[in-house]
Order: structure tokens, then sequence, then C-alpha cells
């Protein structure tokens, strides 16, 4: 999807689940994450949030992210592994239909 509409996507792969990371093809550096579990939230929880989905996803996403880089480089338990799709893709991984 993410590259359907020409962003660069990545797969961050942590101890618990995975978050999702998109940039544009030119900003590899500029980032954002997405918690994914976040996205199915209800318009409700929105409004008593005060906080859009999307923000919230993103907010929850980069938060992940620190926290499982942060872990990487102090060496602690747990994995951290970013998987750059368009590096993939040209590596011959492809999607499953």
């Amino acid at each position: 999807m993410f590259e359907n509409v020409g962003l660069r996507p990545y797969i961050i792969i942590l101890s618990e689940h995975a978050i999702v990371g998109v940039s544009r093809p030119d900003q590899v550096n500029d980032r954002i994450y997405i918690e994914t579990k976040l996205l199915g939230r209800s318009t409700i929880e929105s409004i008593l949030s005060f906080e859009s989905t999307f923000s919230a996803a993103t907010k929850a996403g980069k938060q992940a992210y620190n926290k499982g880089y942060s872990r990487s480089i102090n060496q602690e338990n747990g994995i951290f592994t970013v998987i750059d799709v368009t590096k993939a893709r040209r590596e011959g991984v492809v999607p499953i239909y």
C-alpha cells in the first residue's frame, strides 16, 4: 500500500510485535513510525482522548521504535530489526498475492 502511494516502507521487528515505518523516497532519514494496533480504534476513543487515531498511532509507533532502538544500542535483551522493503524488493523479495 505505501509503495503504491510513493512512500518508502519499513518493517520494524520488535520483541513484542512489529510496527511500520514510512518515509518519502527522497528523505529516507525522516521516517514516521506507525503502531498499527491503534488504527482500528473507534471514533469515540479519538474524541475522548482529544487525539486523532493517526496521531495516536504515530506517537505510539515512535515510542515503540525508540524503546526498541534504545534496547538494541544498550545491548539489552530483545529483538530490534529494521527491514527496508525497497531494498528487499531489489533483492528479489516480492509480496504474496
